[in-house]
């Protein structure tokens, strides 16, 4: 099942975000356990 290229944008553009905030978080937050 294919999807317009605009769902897929939008898709890819809000999973790059999270593992934006995702992999940002470490770096403003260090290992603190």
């Amino acid at each position: 099942m294919k999807k317009s290229p605009n769902l897929e944008n939008m898709f890819f553009a809000i999973f790059t975000k999270q593992a934006r905030i995702i992999t940002g978080l470490p770096q403003t937050y260090p290992n603190r356990s």
